[in-house]
């Protein structure tokens, strides 16, 4: 128990950390991906997500061009995956920039909406040696907004 609440911690603060980074590097002109420094962003629930719907990530590539935006669709929600009661979404990554590589260290707590929605933050690289784009593991927002509230009662 104290190993999965500690994992949502770091994914918490992983998502805040990085958002926090996007919005002091992010020039002051209105950019496509504003929508996603708001402090208090929509979330789109777990049971909403369904096979085949398509959403945009953002997180920084090299530093000369600042935040970029990536698409993704979603394969699957693998229930109880991680341990029990901890669910993982399974999405490609559609970008040309994924053909070549793989999820790499320095993307976790990319934050990943739907319909301008949080659905989680990428957490996880899976199938490294796919041809056709890359899959990613992301830890749905309601695991973290559930750690948050466990912490918060227990204080």
């Amino acid at each position: 128990m104290t190993n999965r609440f500690s994992i949502q911690k770091y994914c918490i603060f992983c998502i805040f950390f990085f958002t926090a980074v996007l919005v002091s590097a992010s020039p002051k002109e209105p950019k496509a991906y504003e929508y996603m420094m708001q402090e208090n962003a929509p979330v789109l629930a777990l049971d909403k997500l369904e096979q085949g719907m398509r959403g945009q990530g953002i997180s920084v590539f090299t530093s000369s061009t600042g935040p970029e935006l990536f698409d993704f669709e979603v394969l699957g929600v693998m229930r109880d995956y991680l341990s029990p009661g901890q669910d993982m979404i399974l999405v490609k990554l559609l970008n040309e920039r994924f053909k070549a590589s793989n999820v790499v260290a320095g993307m976790s707590g990319s934050p990943l909406f739907i319909n301008k929605k949080l659905i989680g933050a990428l957490s996880y690289g899976i199938g490294a040696f796919m041809t056709e784009g890359a899959m990613a593991g992301v830890t749905p927002i309601d695991s973290m907004l559930s750690a948050v509230k466990f912490k918060n009662n227990n204080n």
